[in-house]
């Protein structure tokens, strides 16, 4: 049997910076795995033990690195990167003997060195990219890439009343905000779902609240959770796609200056409510039946779920 050609990806994540850069890496591992073999490169740091941990509990080999310049010895491969703070030289360099595909969020290089770049964000068309002309730019809801839990889900029908609210602040939630919403919350008629993420560091904090109306998940579906909950709390990252696809209204909150650009895009077109921590509970009570069926639809139009096969093939298309 030939030995599978392979994939690198480099990617990190943990309690500094979240999970994110991995989950949506993670969904393109599981689909090119099934062609090749996929070994994500990782910075060897103590910030970064969830995010390893993370990826090999998935069954992914995971080399260790002590910093950026080991890749650049890597020659004659396809690499995926999904990190900040690369430069465009850095990208050039890359580039010269390997193929190499970029995550981007915000366009904030000079110029992108690679075969293809995809930014699955909404607004990502409004950006102007400079690269190659023979780079590929995968932009906007088209390439959006979903967990397979989500795509195999359909959207949820909107209830007459709010009953169930569903928290989740990504894999670390750092400045422990969740608290801060449960406080709003907790004297309000609603049961409240929390998803406690995988490199969480307030957990205990949040454990002195459980109660019938408060309910803390580790490692559920969490497309089940969110399939029976009337509102969704989220970052302004890849889980607000997973909420649009199944048609939840959505408050945002911006975690991170990575999602500024999502949450001004969507809330300006009406698709979330991107809110102040502290204006949760005014939002939520704002959120009457008519107002929650008219965020549900326009959630549902713009995600179809099948992002992953169009970047998918574009991959193949370079290999």
């Amino acid at each position: 049997m030939m030995n599978k050609k392979v994939i690198y990806i480099r990617a990190d994540g943990g309690s500094s910076i979240g999970m994110g850069h991995i989950m949506r890496t993670i969904i393109l591992a599981n689909e090119l795995k099934k062609k090749y073999k996929i070994i994500y490169v990782c910075l060897d740091d103590k910030n970064y033990i969830n995010g390893i941990k993370f990826i090999k509990d998935r069954g992914f080999e995971v080399k260790l690195i002590l910093d950026e310049e080991e890749i650049l010895k890597i020659e004659n491969s396809i690499i995926i990167v999904d990190k900040y703070n690369l430069s465009s030289d850095y990208y050039n360099k890359l580039a010269i003997n390997n193929k190499v595909i970029i995550f981007d969020d915000n366009c904030t290089l000079d110029f992108y060195y690679g075969n293809i770049v995809l930014n699955q964000n909404a607004y990502a068309k409004e950006l102007e990219y400079k690269c190659n002309s023979s780079t590929k730019l995968l932009l906007g809801n088209d390439y959006t890439l979903l967990r397979e839990e989500f795509r195999m889900k359909t959207p949820i029908e909107v209830n007459s009343d709010v009953k169930n609210i569903m928290i989740t602040l990504g894999g670390s939630d750092d400045r422990n905000l969740t608290e801060i919403i449960i406080k709003q919350l907790i004297d309000e008629e609603f049961t409240i779902h929390i998803i406690i993420g995988q490199a969480f560091i307030h957990e205990a904090a949040l454990r002195k609240y459980e109660s019938d109306n408060v309910i803390l998940y580790k490692n559920p579906s969490i497309s089940d959770v969110m399939k029976k909950s009337d509102i969704l709390i989220c970052g302004c990252g890849s889980t607000i796609y997973e909420g649009l696809k199944l048609g939840v209204p959505i408050i945002g909150l911006v975690l991170a200056e990575n999602q500024v650009n999502l949450g001004k895009y969507l809330s300006k077109n009406n698709i979330i409510i991107n809110s102040d921590i502290n204006n949760i509970k005014k939002n939520i009570l704002s959120l009457d039946y008519e107002k929650r069926c008219f965020f549900s639809n326009k959630g549902k139009s713009i995600i179809d779920g099948i992002g992953y096969r169009r970047v998918i093939s574009e991959i193949m298309g370079i290999l």
